[in-house]
């Protein structure tokens, strides 16, 4: 595996792992009525929808290996850019549902190109 690769693998390894650990335990509710929390969850998906922008430019079999790579990718522009329309029941569904498909998905690539 390419080095690069590699590291922007392990950096969305890194957020889902801190995504996980935010929503443990957790509810919708908890998620509403803490903004810290909220802030946090965000600053993981902004991480991720980064990451997966640069390795859809530099590695295009992204795009087979990783499901609507490209709306991860844009889901950081909307946080980051729409800020003010972000719904917040929207978020948590990503993070208790699309997150540990995604972290699924890495996995296995992962092991896929660490393979001799």
């Amino acid at each position: 595996m390419p080095a690069s690769l590699r590291k922007y693998i392990g950096d969305i390894q890194q957020s889902l792992a801190e995504l996980e650990d935010f929503a443990r335990g957790k509810s919708l509710a908890d998620y509403l009525a803490d903004t810290q929390l909220r802030r946090a969850v965000e600053r993981e998906f902004i991480i991720i929808g980064e990451v997966m922008s640069r390795i859809i430019h530099k590695y295009p079999e992204t795009r087979t290996r990783i499901d609507h790579a490209r709306k991860i990718a844009n889901f950081r522009h909307f946080l980051v850019h729409e800020y003010d329309e972000v719904d917040d029941d929207l978020v948590w569904d990503v993070v208790t549902r699309s997150a540990p498909v995604l972290k699924a998905q890495i996995d296995a690539w992962t092991a896929e190109l660490d393979r001799p």
